[in-house]
C-alpha cells in the first residue's frame, strides 16, 4: 500500500480502481463494495503512472477517444439525490477544445440530471449531470499536464475541485439513476470517450470535505521531505 492508496482508503471509498493492472480485462475495486470493472478494447494498460508520489502502480491509457472504456457493476451506488463524490488523477496529451466531452469517469441513466459525472470540455473540468452542468473549472486546463479532479454533491449542491482547490458550486437536486457506470466513456451506447491517462478512480457515497480532498491532493503531488524534491509537477 502507497502512502497516497492509504489516504484514500481512510476516506471509505465504496469503489476505488487504482488501474495499475499489467495484463487482462479487469479493474480490481479495491473500496468496500468490492464491484471489479471490466476492461474493454482500446485501453492500454500498464502505463505511466500520473500520480508523483506512487510511481510504482501504472495507469490506463485511453488512447482514441473514439473507443475504449472500463464498464463497472451499478449495484449499490449512490442513486436518487444521495450524497456521491468522484474523484480520479487525469493526464491528457491534448486537452478538447471543442464541444465534445473527455468523460472521466460517469455513472447513471441517460436523461438530464440522472447522472454523476466528473468530464473536461473547451479545456475547462465538469462536474456534470448527464446533459445539465452544475459546476465548472475556473482555470484552463493545458496540454500534458496532471490532473487531480474531484466532483460532489453534498446534498445541496453539485461542486469541484481541482488539484486540491475548490472551482464552483451550484444548487441543483439530482435523480440519479442505475442505467450505466463508466470510467472512460458516458452513456447506454457510449460516447465522449476518454482521450489520455486515468489513475486511482474512487468513487464514495458521502461528500469528501475541503480538507480531505486536499489531503488526497497532497499525498499525490507531494514526494517526502527526505526525497528532495520540489516544483510543480507536469
Amino acid at each position: 500500500m502507497s502512502r497516497y492508496s492509504a489516504t484514500v482508503l481512510a476516506d471509505s471509498p465504496i469503489r476505488y480502481y487504482r488501474l495499475g493492472e499489467p495484463s487482462g480485462t479487469v479493474a480490481t475495486d479495491s473500496g468496500s463494495q468490492a464491484q471489479n470493472g471490466t476492461i474493454h478494447t482500446g485501453v492500454t494498460l500498464a502505463t505511466a503512472s500520473v500520480v508523483r508520489t506512487d510511481t510504482a502502480n501504472t495507469a490506463m491509457t485511453f488512447a482514441s477517444a473514439s473507443s475504449g472504456y472500463i464498464s463497472m457493476p451499478t449495484t449499490s451506488l449512490p442513486t436518487g439525490s444521495a450524497h456521491w463524490t468522484i474523484e480520479a488523477w487525469v493526464k491528457m496529451p491534448t486537452v478538447p477544445t471543442d464541444a465534445g466531452y473527455y468523460t472521466i469517469a460517469e455513472f447513471g441513466t441517460d436523461t438530464a440530471n440522472q447522472a454523476a459525472a466528473i468530464l473536461v470540455n473547451s479545456k475547462l473540468f465538469f462536474c456534470n449531470t448527464f446533459t445539465t452542468t452544475h459546476a465548472a473549472a475556473l482555470a484552463v486546463a493545458v496540454d500534458g499536464a496532471v490532473y487531480h479532479v474531484v466532483g460532489y454533491y453534498d446534498g445541496t449542491s453539485y461542486g469541484l475541485y481541482v488539484n486540491g482547490v475548490f472551482q464552483s458550486s451550484v444548487v441543483a437536486t439530482p435523480a440519479v439513476g442505475t442505467t450505466y457506470a463508466y470510467i472512460g466513456a458516458e452513456g447506454t451506447t457510449q460516447g465522449d470517450f476518454f482521450n489520455g491517462a486515468i489513475d486511482e478512480v474512487a468513487f464514495y457515497s458521502t461528500t469528501l470535505s475541503a480538507a480531505r480532498i486536499l489531503a488526497h491532493w497532497n499525498a499525490g503531488y507531494h514526494l517526502m521531505m527526505s526525497d528532495g524534491y520540489g516544483g510543480v509537477f507536469s
